[in-house]
């Protein structure tokens, strides 16, 4: 695995990384992350990073997915979706 990282400084109030990670083991092909950070203001506090599940305190933090089911387990009771994804039309006979 090779990463190639790139920092740069735009200007006073950003600073921005261009990675890119060659991997042949695991990836096909090589690929690109780009972002951009913006300065904080003068007394700004950091803040939590939020996923997408928008995790930015206790109370929004759940067990896990899903609700219980009556055996105690908890998750979906939908049958999972196969390792190949289906065709729109397998999809539609699955209710999804």
């Amino acid at each position: 695995m090779h990463a190639t990282e790139r920092w740069t400084r735009p200007d006073a109030s950003h600073i921005h990384l261009d990675l890119t990670v060659d991997d042949a083991k695991f990836y096909t092909q090589k690929f690109t992350y780009s972002r951009t950070w913006l300065l904080g203001k003068p007394g700004e506090e950091l803040k939590e990073y939020s996923c997408s599940e928008n995790n930015v305190d206790r109370a929004h933090l759940g067990p896990g997915p899903g609700p219980i089911r009556k055996d105690g387990t908890r998750g979906y009771d939908v049958p999972p979706l196969p390792a190949v994804p289906p065709s729109p039309e397998d999809y539609e006979k699955a209710g999804r």
